[in-house]
């Protein structure tokens, strides 16, 4: 399955704290994405690649699966950002 890139940005220091809690063996990646297919009710199986960096600053790049993409990209058009709408929904779940 193909994945497109999305930079997300101004991650609140809250939110950060949320992705970077103790999951051993989970991405930082997958927690993000597993968040956003339960959102959206897509199915995924996480990937299980390491992520490069275990600290989560004020911005990730984090790699989603064609149609978890295209929802976040329905949700943010026209009034919002794919980035704010990806904050949204890690706020909402609390991971």
């Amino acid at each position: 399955m193909s994945r497109r890139r999305v930079r997300v940005n101004r991650i609140p220091e809250d939110i950060q704290n949320l992705i970077a809690s103790d999951h051993p063996g989970v991405s930082i990646n997958d927690r993000v994405v597993g968040t956003l297919a339960r959102r959206y009710g897509v199915p995924w199986e996480p990937v299980g690649m390491p992520s490069r960096r275990p600290e989560v600053g004020d911005s990730i790049l984090v790699k989603l699966p064609e149609p978890i993409w295209v929802a976040v990209k329905e949700e943010a058009v026209p009034y919002s950002t794919m980035s704010a709408v990806i904050i949204e929904a890690l706020r909402d779940e609390k991971l």
